[in-house]
Formats: structure tokens, sequence, C-alpha cells
């Protein structure tokens, strides 16, 4: 575990050192809980709505799609230790989703779009290493430098799903799939973002938009009392 602010963050404070004999090994943790000290996210959403009654008694269509674009995400746990997240990890600048939605009597069908922006840790990176492009990286586990890949690309996924209704719309059917199109989470390299441990699940950044399970098959049976 690294730090942008050491020797001098206010976290190491929490830690003391000294067990055993060696002034390098952990004594004592202390792991209250500690409110953060500021945090400014800023941006603009952006809500567009479209209904269209279809002719020849074909039914009803709307288009529905939310948009965000983050301008500022700045987070410091303590005084002092401000840190812009903005288009790193789990912090995309643009999010997006598109929703197509068709209405007949009791059916109705939803095509649903769902857009992830790239991400990129390289300026962190940077500033840990001292490498511009994130090569010649060099540590006792390698025989020679290397690069890593702290950048993950845009992911859009897609689903799909049909809906009946019975009984006076008492009770409602929905049968559908998820990532229709088996789009894969990004990889990234294990090593590297903000040269910290930051949670990957192998090679794939863990963070809470991304996809780990894949194209699936639901079935959704809802009664209203």
């Amino acid at each position: 575990l690294t730090s942008d602010f050491f020797p001098t963050d206010p976290l190491c404070s929490l830690y003391s050192r000294g067990a055993q004999g060696n002034v390098n090994n952990i004594s004592t943790v202390r792991d209250s809980f500690i409110n953060v000290n500021s945090q400014k996210n800023r941006g603009v959403d952006v809500t567009v709505r479209i209904d269209q009654e279809l002719p020849k008694n074909w039914g009803d269509i709307q288009i529905v799609s939310q948009m965000t674009w983050q301008l500022e995400d700045n987070i410091a746990l303590f005084a002092g230790t401000t840190e812009n997240l903005n288009g790193e990890a789990g912090e995309p600048k643009y999010t997006g989703d598109l929703n197509f939605i068709w209405e007949k009597d009791s059916w109705s069908f939803l095509w649903s779009i769902d857009y992830f922006g790239s991400t990129s840790d390289l300026e962190d990176f940077s500033n840990a290493t001292g490498s511009a492009d994130g090569c010649g990286i060099a540590d006792t586990s390698h025989v020679a430098p290397y690069c890593v890949d702290v950048y993950a690309e845009r992911k859009i996924y897609n689903s799909a799903s049909i809906a009946k209704t019975f009984n006076d719309d008492q009770i409602k059917l929905v049968v559908g799939v998820a990532n229709l199109f088996d789009t894969e989470p990004p990889r990234i390299s294990e090593y590297g973002i903000n040269r910290r441990q930051s949670p990957t699940v192998g090679s794939v950044p863990y963070q809470s938009q991304y996809d780990f399970v894949g194209r699936r098959v639901f079935v959704n049976l809802k009664a209203f009392f």
C-alpha cells in the first residue's frame, strides 16, 4: 500500500510500528470510524424522453435516455489530502443508458443499452513511478523492464425482455436476456492502478458498473393484490 501524500499522509498516524523489535512491523492499527473530511462531485445530467403513438393500432413506443457527464470528483479523507478521481477506475467521466419500449395491449418489449465510458489511471501511475507511458517499470519479480496497462476501455451492455400481463394487469410475466452479446468487462494489469492494491478479480477492475456474470436468461413473475 502506497500513498500519494507519503510521508506526510495523516493516514500514517493510524499505524504504530515496532512489533517484535522490528521497526517495520506494524504493532497497532487504529480502525475507529473516520468521517471523510470533504467530498465534492460536479457534473451534468441530461434526461430525454420521447413518446409516440404508432399508426394503424401498432401500439405505443417510448425512447428514454439518461446521461451523466462527470466534471469533478474530489475527495479528501483528511484535510490537505484532496484527490481528483474523475476519469479513474470506477469513476468514468461519461455514463448513460438508452431504452426502447414498445407497448400494445397487454404486451410490451424492452431493449436496453447501458454505456460506461473509458477510464485511465495513467496520470497517478506516472506521478508514482515517473513513467510517462506506463513502460520501463522494473522490479525484482521480472527479469526485464515491462509495461503496465492502466486503461479500461468503454463498455456497452445490451439487454432485451418481453412482458405480458394477465388478469387485468394483476399478474405480470417478464422473460428476457441480460448482457445479450455476452460483453466481457475490461482487462487491466493487476499491478498498476494508482500503484496501490486496488480491488480486482483476476485482471478485471472490480467496479460495480461492470458485468462479471455474462449473458444470462431471466424470468420474473409479479402478482399485484
